[in-house]
Parts: structure tokens; C-alpha cells; sequence
């Protein structure tokens, strides 16, 4: 509402800058005629209507130096209060859509527990043709949308593609192996067993999304790259390496077990190495 209140503002004083020569020209009109006394004589008469300008219907009034440089002034003092707010509705709209694209890769995430006995899904270790990936996957098994992700089309697009993330390949990584596809990720531990070393085939535990104790706290997918030091987020998400990333103003948007996606400005257990003692990371007791 406040900017709304700050645009609608701003149209009204723009309007203002433009009737304002009209405004200026009326006034020296009525300037010139009171300051105009009447002729004596008729060679006088001649002589001021020489002089006079002439005001009359679709003649031009030009704007003098002096006018021209305060309109000039004045549409850059509104434009310097204007684009800032215009910057934050577009920052807003961007992180809308990252939101969008998060609440549907949950209900992707969702589907894959209605299907798979109420299993939660693992990050790696799918055993399908080229996509050992989640977000791989989960396209390959009709959960999400083509086209599929490859190597041959590195960028993240669809409800992959965060529109605030502009990095292509990080550090020596290329685009590819460096997001493999997506700008989000998968909490790893609803699926792996806690330890702080990488994700494993043998730590991977079946845990059911019916027996997590707080779905509405336990993260599920988010936005992945916050570590500047990483080349590579590939599938899992975890504190440990930094991985959540804070690239809307500051913060990032997340969905819970439960559907519902929030933005926030942090994360607990950041960089700690054992980084599954939280509920927002654990979806069972530790």
C-alpha cells in the first residue's frame, strides 16, 4: 500500500512539472496586460501592438533556459525518489516467483511420497538413465516438467530457474557442474542418516515424511549457492557448506515437510559440522 501511495504520488507531481508551462505562460499574460497602460496616442497604439506578443489560440510559447533547467531538476529529483521503489517492486516480484518455483517443486516432492509408500526422496542415487540427480529424476518420473536437464542445456530454467541467481560456472566449475540443472536443492537429511561427512549410498535411510515430528519446521527444498568459496551445488542442501543461499535482500526462500515456503534471513547451525541438530534440519530426533 505505502507504494502505491508513493507512485500515485509521484504521477500527480509529474503531472504537475507538465501543466506547469500553461500555468507560467497564463500568468505573464495577465502580467503583460496589467503592466500594459492604454495608448495616448494612436502612433503609441501602433508601437505597443507592434511590441506586444502575440497570445492568441495555437500560437507556441517556448520554454526559456531557466524553465527548461528547473523542469530538467525536477523530473531528476523524482526520478532519484522513484527508481528506488521501483527497484524494490521488482526485487519483490522476483522473489514471488522464486517462491512459485519452490512451492511447486514441493508438491513435486509430495507426489513422490504418495507414490514411494511415504518415503521421502534422496538427493543422488536415482538409478535411471542420466539422472542421478533429484532434479533429474523427478522429470524422468513425470513429477516435474521438461525439458530435461543435461549438460547439452547447463542453464536452470523453468521452476529450476531462480530469477535473482545470474551465475553460470563458479570458479573453475562449469554452468553445469556447478548447479547440475537447478538453483535449489534438497535437504539432505530426510533421507540420510546424520553425519557430517558427504551424502553416501550407505547412509541413506527410508525415513517416511509421515513420521517427521515437525513439518512445519523441517526444511524440504531451498535456494542453493550461498558458500562464494564452493564451485559446485549440485542436489543437497545442508548448513555445514553454506549451501542455502540469501540472495533475496538478504534472504532465502524455503519450503517446510509440511507445503508451506517462507523467507528467511537465516539459517540455524550455519557452517557447524554437525549441522543436523535443529529441527529445521532433522525432520526426526536426533
Amino acid at each position: 500500500m505505502r507504494q502505491s501511495a508513493v507512485i500515485v504520488t509521484y504521477v500527480t507531481l509529474l503531472h504537475g512539472i507538465f501543466t506547469l508551462p500553461r500555468f507560467m505562460e497564463e500568468i505573464m499574460i495577465r502580467d503583460s496586460h496589467k503592466r500594459v497602460s492604454k495608448p495616448e496616442s494612436a502612433v503609441a497604439a501602433t508601437l505597443l501592438s507592434a511590441s506586444r506578443p502575440c497570445h492568441s489560440t495555437g500560437t507556441r510559447h517556448y520554454f526559456t533556459l531557466i524553465e527548461l533547467l528547473v523542469v530538467i531538476a525536477i523530473i531528476a529529483v523524482l526520478a532519484s525518489m522513484l527508481l528506488p521503489a521501483l527497484s524494490k517492486a521488482r526485487a519483490k516480484a522476483q522473489s514471488s516467483k522464486c517462491s512459485n518455483n519452490v512451492k511447486s517443486l514441493t508438491f513435486a516432492l509430495l507426489m513422490y511420497c504418495d507414490d514411494h509408500d511415504d518415503v521421502m526422496p534422496s538427493p543422488y542415487y536415482y538409478s535411471l538413465p542420466s539422472a542421478a540427480f533429484w532434479q533429474s529424476a523427478w522429470i524422468v518420473l513425470g513429477y516435474t516438467p521438461p525439458p530435461y536437464l543435461s549438460s547439452s542445456r547447463p542453464k536452470p530454467i523453468g521452476i529450476h530457474n531462480c530469477p535473482v541467481e545470474n551465475r553460470a560456472g563458479l570458479l573453475d566449475y562449469s554452468h553445469w557442474n556447478s548447479w547440475k540443472g537447478s538453483h535449489y536443492s534438497l535437504n539432505r537429511y530426510l533421507s540420510q542418516d546424520f553425519h557430517s561427512g558427504s551424502v553416501s549410498s550407505t547412509k541413506w535411510i527410508p525415513r517416511l515424511i509421515s513420521s517427521a515430528q515437525w513439518p512445519s519446521q523441517t526444511y524440504a527444498i531451498g535456494d542453493k549457492g550461498g558458500n562464494p568459496a564452493s564451485r559446485a551445488f549440485q542436489g543437497d542442501m545442508r548448513a555445514q557448506g553454506l549451501v542455502p543461499c540469501l540472495r533475496h535482500d538478504g534472504a532465502w526462500n524455503v519450503s517446510m515437510l509440511d507445503g508451506h515456503v517462507e523467507s528467511q534471513k537465516s539459517y540455524p547451525l550455519m557452517g557447524v559440522s554437525n549441522d543436523w541438530k535443529d529441527k529445521a534440519w532433522a525432520p526426526v530426533q536426533w
